[in-house]
């Protein structure tokens, strides 16, 4: 495995820890009943 693929990937996770957090603030903020019927509401 080289040095760039491990980067690139380390770059994905970063990003991916970045999403939950702001899903995490997002429910912290709305409420979990909120937070399911917006995300559930975003495929219509």
């Amino acid at each position: 495995v080289s040095r760039e693929l491990l980067q690139e990937i380390l770059g994905y996770e970063e990003d991916y820890v970045d999403w939950l957090e702001a899903q995490e603030y997002q429910i912290e903020h709305v409420g979990i009943q909120n937070y399911i019927q917006s995300q559930s509401s975003e495929g219509d």
